[in-house]
């Protein structure tokens, strides 16, 4: 058969990932598929895709989605592939009956080869079916490895698999603190709890010329996986991702947390904070840059309504034309009347609360460490009394099973809540122990907070204030702060 009389074929080549270079590479599953006797009738197309086939099944991987429109819409006679491995690691079921079925049922006389056999591949025969089989077997056995030898490393305090992230580097197998990356950390979540984005963090690194640890520049979404990895407070934590193909974060009460995994290296206050300045940008928007700075906590008196927004500024204007106003009553105040008198009274009230309250919050933490302890007490002689009765169910007794069953419902009820008290203990502990709590309050009440930017002061403001209440007709403000969660 001549060049100018060869039928088109397609050629799928997979690999599990980029990193998968000398093991069943696409040159090697090429050169396979091109030494096969029935390769040399067609002129094949290969598509390439790189991802799981134990993850994905056939009909979700791209590259198949590929494949079955080419070889359903265009001239194509036949596919070609490497071994059964490489199109399915679920039994072959996914690749049979979504694959080939699927292009056999529009194309009766389409052709599958594989390089496991000489002549056309049959997915009904037995061997077929066992190769298949065999192949979900084998993966199976490695996902279990992978996972006994995590389980392994983790037993010994020790990471498993991936590099160490910005702030560490793995000494056998152990996180240990990077002295000079450490201050960069918690600069990060130091501008992050005054509500500056991921952005701005970003940029304002890459302007000190900071390097990353590969020597390149931030991004706003290197950032975000500094502020959300629980390894800065010394903790690991597994399955935080929706799937492996949905990269997605599961919410935190979904995925494993392992305490005191490692050496933490920012207080655990400073990460309380941030996660509550992304609650408040949840709730009141993320653009902290507003000139509207009690927007969603500002009041009016008589309509017990939260006021709108209004800008009502032209385009092109000097001028700004702003109001706060009541869909009730329809009164109305610009900011500029009601900023100047709120910020005083603001900062003087917030500094007088943090002041009165930092000795109450350290006798706080203590009452609260000390009843964790007398709780967990609790719980684990409650768990002994029930294990206790479990022992003495007589097994000859009818409602064995019954009982058994009840107990052991109440023993893991027991168990559960005995976890989650001693998670409690650990935030607490770290609390106190710490000098983050005491540099906050440092902080906050050394500074001018007048100073503060719009956006600094908008958290602040966020973080504190429960709501303003504005008299119209008195024309007074009223300021109520929230008590104080660390």
């Amino acid at each position: 058969m001549t060049e100018m009389e060869k039928s088109k074929a397609l050629g799928i080549l997979r690999k599990s990932s980029y990193k998968q270079k000398n093991n069943l590479s696409f040159d090697i599953q090429r050169e396979k598929i091109l030494g096969l006797p029935s390769a040399q009738e067609y002129d094949i197309e290969f598509i390439e895709e790189i991802e799981s086939a134990y993850h994905s099944s056939a009909s979700e991987r791209s590259g198949m989605q590929e494949v079955v429109e080419k070889a359903i819409n265009g001239d194509y006679n036949a596919l070609f592939f490497y071994e059964e491995s490489r199109v399915s690691r679920q039994s072959g079921s996914d690749f049979v009956i979504d694959i080939v079925r699927e292009i056999a049922r529009r194309k009766p006389y389409f052709k599958f080869y594989s390089t496991s056999k000489s002549g056309e591949w049959d997915p009904d025969s037995l061997e077929v079916k066992i190769k298949m089989i065999s192949s979900e077997s084998d993966s199976r056995k490695i996902s279990q490895r992978v996972i006994d030898t995590r389980n392994t490393l983790l037993g010994n305090k020790k990471r498993p698999g991936g590099p160490p992230p910005y702030g560490y580097i793995l000494v056998e197998g152990k996180l240990v603190p990077v002295e000079h990356e450490v201050p960069i950390v918690n600069f990060i979540f130091f501008l992050a709890i005054w509500g500056t984005s991921n952005k701005d963090i970003s940029n304002l690194l890459n302007q000190c010329n900071v390097p990353t640890r590969s020597n390149g520049n931030w991004s706003p979404s290197s950032i975000d996986v500094i502020l959300n990895n629980h390894t800065y407070i010394g903790d690991y934590t597994n399955g935080k991702r929706k799937s492996h193909s949905n990269g997605a974060r599961k919410p935190k009460d979904q995925f494993e947390v392992i305490k005191d995994f490692n050496e933490p290296i920012i207080p655990q206050i400073l990460w309380n904070l941030v996660v509550q300045v992304r609650q408040l940008k949840n709730d009141f928007g993320m653009k902290m840059r507003t000139p509207f700075l009690l927007r969603g906590v500002i009041e009016c008196k008589k309509c017990s309504e939260i006021l709108k927004c209004k800008d009502n500024t032209p385009t092109g204007s000097k001028n700004s034309y702003l109001n706060y106003y009541c869909d009730k009553c329809k009164n109305k105040i610009s900011p500029e009347l009601v900023h100047p008198e709120f910020i005083k009274k603001f900062i003087q009230k917030i500094l007088t609360v943090l002041t009165d309250s930092k000795g109450y919050t350290k006798q706080m933490l203590k009452q609260w460490e000390k009843d964790l302890k007398s709780k967990s007490t609790d719980l684990k002689h409650k768990l002994d009394i029930v294990e206790y009765h479990r022992s003495l169910l007589d097994d000859s007794n009818e409602l064995f099973e019954e009982w058994k069953s009840a107990l052991q419902v109440t023993m893991d009820s027991f168990k559960e809540q005995i976890e989650l008290n001693k998670e409690e203990l650990i935030k607490v502990e770290r609390l106190m122990s710490n000098k983050g709590f005491t540099n906050l309050f440092s902080i906050i009440t050394n500074s001018n907070l007048s100073m503060l930017r719009q956006s600094e002061l908008r958290i602040l403001v966020l973080q504190f204030t429960k709501r303003v209440i504005i008299d119209f007709i008195d024309n007074e403000q009223h300021i109520e702060l929230k008590s104080l969660s660390l």
